[in-house]
């Protein structure tokens, strides 16, 4: 979320090309997903139409966040602690990350004026219709 989404918000709002990217690292150097929460959200939703506290994965019952945040302990665990990490949980992880780049990624990228091709792409040139 926070390398695809909101470092390349973050440094397209600083107005000097310069120091956009350092901004834009101290902006989301936090490691813990709760200290960029607000500023993803607001982002997401007041300037590119998408609710984030409130997209849920196709047949998810908990919000795309909480799976984010429920992975998020799991891997911390296994890469903390050495716990193992559970087969569930690895494909949970697998879900969340094709939702991030099918279909959240492509909304954003569309909300900006781009498109992409290939998938991962990101272009702004006009092919017509």
């Amino acid at each position: 979320m926070k390398l695809l989404f909101l470092k390349p918000i973050v440094a397209g709002m600083v107005l000097s090309e310069s120091t956009a990217t350092l901004i834009a690292d101290l902006t989301i150097g936090h490691t813990a997903m709760d200290r960029f929460r607000d500023l993803l959200f607001a982002i997401a939703s007041e300037h590119r139409g998408v609710d984030l506290s409130a997209h849920r994965r196709p047949g998810a019952s908990a919000t795309l966040w909480e799976e984010m945040r429920k992975l998020q302990v799991a891997r911390n665990r296994a890469l903390h602690k050495g716990e193992d990490v559970d087969l569930a949980d690895a494909e949970l992880a697998v879900k969340i990350a094709a939702s991030l780049i099918e279909e959240i990624f492509p909304t954003l990228v569309d909300k900006v004026g781009l498109h992409t091709h290939e998938r991962f792409v990101v272009c702004d040139d006009y092919h017509g219709p």
